[in-house]
């Protein structure tokens, strides 16, 4: 699994790094979400937003951060799915 934060360092992003980190831990995983500081991706993919989180390559949220329980929710359903 893959996980990407895009962001140009916004708090919206950072947050999102957070509970992406978090949830890793919670779910005894060792994999390691990569911070990237530009937005180069979303230009490349017309994507209009200044923050995403993308999950092997899907787009899962755009310039928002939800609450820390549905990122785990999320990366759980995405992680066991595999």
């Amino acid at each position: 699994m893959r996980i990407q934060i895009h962001d140009e360092n916004t708090a919206t992003g950072k947050k999102l790094y957070d509970f992406t980190q978090k949830a890793l831990k919670r779910l005894l995983s060792d994999i390691k979400p990569e911070y990237i500081k530009n937005t180069r991706k979303l230009i490349d993919l017309a994507i209009p937003g200044k923050t995403a989180l993308f999950i092997d390559d899907e787009l899962i949220f755009l310039d928002e951060c939800p609450e820390e329980r549905e990122v785990l929710k999320i990366i759980e359903e995405k992680l066991f799915r595999s």
